[in-house]
């Protein structure tokens, strides 16, 4: 019977750390990749917003409509609980949902702006300075028979998301430890 006891105590520390790292990996691994998995939902749920909003802003992206736009935004914006922005070719901002477009700076040299330019859809997380929070921007090129016309950006924070990814993390961490 000693030595039962003695094999067990020998062995069981050993066992013991394989499953806690086992577990941990698993944990690792599960909610980083729900973590991607929200991100690339939003995303494509933010290029689907930008593409129907393509649509309605081409009709204005000529110079003496431009004004209409920044109503747009501010509209479609409230809304959907979404930040607009439409950009020229320049980086020249006409409207947006949260700012006064004339207050606003050149928005030529933003990731998003380059590859929407670019043809791409551009998409990029950064911190806002208008709005002072983490944000997801996605980007689509509006096209005129000329070439591009214009730039529709829409963004969403990340804040609900990152309070679901940090809920889910405690919720890993309690049902790896029990």
């Amino acid at each position: 019977m000693r030595k039962r006891k003695r094999l067990f105590w020998r062995l069981f520390p050993s066992y013991l750390l394989i499953t806690l790292l086992a577990l941990f990996a698993v944990s690792w691994f599960a909610q980083d990749s729900l973590h991607d998995f929200f991100l690339e939902q939003i995303a494509s749920d933010l290029e689907a917003r930008a593409h129907l909003l393509e649509q309605r802003v081409t009709a204005y992206l000529a110079p003496e409509k431009e004004a209409h736009i920044d109503r747009i935004c501010k509209e479609n914006g409230r809304r959907s609980a979404t930040r607009i922005t439409v950009i020229l070719p320049s980086g020249k901002v006409i409207g947006d949902s949260e700012e006064d477009p004339l207050k606003m700076e050149s928005h030529l040299y933003r990731p998003e702006v380059i590859a929407a330019l670019d043809g791409q859809t551009g998409s990029a997380i950064r911190h806002s300075s208008t709005l002072k929070q983490d944000m997801m921007y996605v980007a689509v090129r509006v096209d005129g028979d000329d070439g591009p016309l214009g730039i529709v950006r829409v963004a969403l924070p990340l804040s609900s998301t990152n309070a679901q990814i940090t809920q889910l993390r405690r919720t890993l961490i309690i049902g790896a430890l029990v």
